[in-house]
């Protein structure tokens, strides 16, 4: 697996109301998120759109999130990139 790219532990259980579980578990920080997907039967269509509506609210700040984490992964790959480019020079001197 290349280096910096994130492993995430998903789980899915569906319990015996029909609701399902879903738990995320990213390995190397153990930063963990879980949700429950409800059936969308006997709800209104107002709570349905207010339901879609915030999770593109949500979706927004998970995509800023998941930017910010690539950026610093990308900068940390670059740092030590140059590290290791430098080393053998000051071994040298």
């Amino acid at each position: 697996m290349v280096a910096g790219l994130p492993r995430i532990e998903v789980k899915f259980l569906i319990d015996a109301n029909g609701i399902l579980h879903v738990s995320a578990r990213e390995q190397r920080s153990g930063q963990a998120a879980e949700v429950e997907v409800k059936p969308t039967y006997g709800l209104t269509d107002e709570q349905v759109e207010t339901m879609i509506l915030e999770s593109f609210d949500k979706a927004e700040e998970d995509i800023s999130a998941r930017q910010l984490i690539e950026h610093r992964m990308k900068r940390v790959r670059f740092l030590t990139l140059l590290r290791k480019a430098r080393t053998p020079l000051h071994g040298s001197n």
